[in-house]
């Protein structure tokens, strides 16, 4: 596997001093004492950075940028967490992982071997996070985060999703949560809960995550253009109901959270046309259809979805 170059260390550390290389290749050549060193040393830099630019971008370093050292860096951290608990705190080292390059790889590995703080630790993650999703790299990085997490534990990921909408945080991670745990039931008695999620997020009586959600996807749709292709969809003609469904295909939104929910929703109302036959829904289509429909009018008449 090819390395980057190595380079000479611009500057000695509290923990590490006078390295005669960069600390890619120090940490190569090094013992596992002076490996810890090494780590912990990068991680307090990182640290330092972080709080000086208050910036949420990768920030770059040797030793981390390397994907060669990730498994070794990793052993290191754990080593590190569970012999210097007064010292390092889990919380405040998955928080600086995340500005680093392969930083949700390694907080996954890292919490792997210490499953107890699972759900302490994404509760964090969500509490750092922002109300309203935006482009910056931190953002994404986060999201990325809590969702390996959750694949890593996938019994976690409706309670995690819960926190979200507690916290009023992160709403996307929380449309993700809700498609991938319909990707995991799909095939089964049922197809996960994302129509009575989203329903149960607009017409709640909580009045705050109303608000939350129904800006989120307006904010969601402000970020692309509007595209002028609508697909009209009507079904129920024999309860005299037109449904109508106005769902835009945006080819440069493809890969957002309210995007795949338009396409998980999309799916779903036409597997039900698909069991329509002669204008007639069978019985037992008749309770998914009706509540598609009382979400696709929330989504319409309080979220404002086009």
């Amino acid at each position: 596997m090819n390395r980057q170059k190595i380079g000479v260390a611009s500057s000695d550390s509290i923990l590490i001093q006078s390295l005669q290389n960069g600390s890619a290749l120090e940490f190569e050549r090094s013992d596992s004492t002076r490996r810890l060193r090494l780590v912990l040393s990068e991680i307090l830099a990182i640290t330092s950075q972080v709080r000086e630019q208050q910036k949420s971008s990768v920030k770059s370093s040797e030793l981390f940028d390397n994907s060669v050292y990730i498994e070794e860096i990793c052993d290191v951290l754990c080593i590190a967490l569970a012999e210097l608990p007064a010292v390092l705190n889990v919380l405040d080292i998955v928080e600086t992982l995340l500005y680093v390059k392969h930083g949700p790889e390694i907080i996954c590995w890292v919490i792997a071997n210490t499953p107890d703080c699972f759900r302490e630790v994404c509760i964090n993650l969500i509490a750092n996070g922002e109300r309203q999703e935006d482009d910056n790299v931190g953002g994404k990085t986060r999201m990325q985060a809590i969702s390996m997490l959750c694949q890593m534990n996938p019994s976690q990921a409706l309670p995690i999703r819960a926190k979200c909408v507690e916290m009023c945080r992160m709403p996307a991670l929380a449309i993700t949560l809700s498609l991938e745990h319909a990707t995991r039931t799909l095939g089964g008695d049922t197809e996960g809960d994302m129509v009575a999620f989203i329903s149960g997020l607009l017409l709640g009586n909580d009045q705050q995550v109303r608000n939350w959600f129904a800006m989120f996807v307006r904010n969601s749709q402000k970020a692309s253009k509007i595209d002028n292709i609508f697909v009209w969809l009507s079904v129920f003609p024999f309860i005299q109901i037109c449904m109508l469904a106005k769902l835009s295909e945006r080819k440069w939104e493809s890969h957002t959270s309210l995007q795949l929910c338009r396409d998980e929703l999309l799916r779903r109302l036409q597997t039900i046309i698909l069991f329509s036959m002669d204008s007639q829904l069978p019985e037992s289509c008749v309770v998914e259809a009706s509540a598609l429909l009382r979400l696709y009018c929330a989504l319409r008449g309080i979220a404002g979805i086009k």
